[in-house]
């Protein structure tokens, strides 16, 4: 998604890290440490760069299998709208059902 080596990921992310912006949850699995640093973080980036962004989680999520039978209906449903694609209504609609108790949860 960010264009870079591992190597080089994983010395952004650990830079990070040291200087107390993210912490590992788990891992391979990061979150900002203060609500307030990731949404500076989002708003310093140009609209375009949040668009092409959100399509590229859009589309790497899209690659994971039918939307239908997994459990990121709500992820699809947010990176579309945000990345303004027309798939946006459909995810939101498929997500709102899998909320509503509609369409059943996926299994693991």
């Amino acid at each position: 998604m960010t264009g870079l080596s591992e190597p080089e990921l994983i010395r952004a992310m650990e830079a990070l890290v040291q200087r107390g912006l993210i912490y590992e949850e788990a891992e391979d699995w990061y979150s900002f440490r203060h609500a307030l640093t990731r949404e500076a973080v989002y708003e310093s980036l140009l609209g375009r760069d949040r668009r092409v962004r959100h399509r590229r989680v859009l589309r790497a999520l899209e690659s994971l299998g039918a939307p239908e039978q997994n459990n990121l209906l709500e992820a699809l449903a947010h990176h579309s709208l945000r990345s303004h694609e027309p798939e946006a209504a459909r995810y939101a609609r498929l997500a709102g059902e899998r909320a509503s108790g509609c369409l059943p949860t996926a299994r693991p």
